[in-house]
């Protein structure tokens, strides 16, 4: 991974089912892909060591992997769960983005 002042790493449309028997729960993000490949385009352009990831290659164990890029873009579902439903009062803790396996 770049580690550069100028690098970027970005992660978009991620395969979330594998699996072809799996319940679908979340659509597929191919916006996310496009942008993903637009924004990894324009900052190459300009110099910056970028670096996209989207589909099967956009998983958590790659995001582990990431070291200190400047820019970390993350394309993906997220969702709120009101403090209600989860019991807490800590808004960090009611929010999450989910990422494929």
């Amino acid at each position: 991974m770049p580690s550069s002042n100028r690098s970027a790493i970005l992660f978009g449309n991620p395969e979330f089912y594998s699996n072809p028997e799996s319940e679908r729960i979340y659509p597929d993000l191919i916006g996310t892909e496009q942008e993903i490949q637009e924004v990894n385009t324009l900052l190459t352009g300009k110099g910056w060591d970028s670096k996209g990831y989207t589909s099967k290659n956009a998983t958590e164990e790659q995001i582990k992997t990431v070291n200190n890029p400047r820019i970390f873009h993350i394309a993906t579902h997220g969702f709120y769960a009101p403090a209600v439903e989860r019991n807490v009062d800590d808004e960090i803790t009611r929010t999450d983005n989910t990422l494929t396996d």
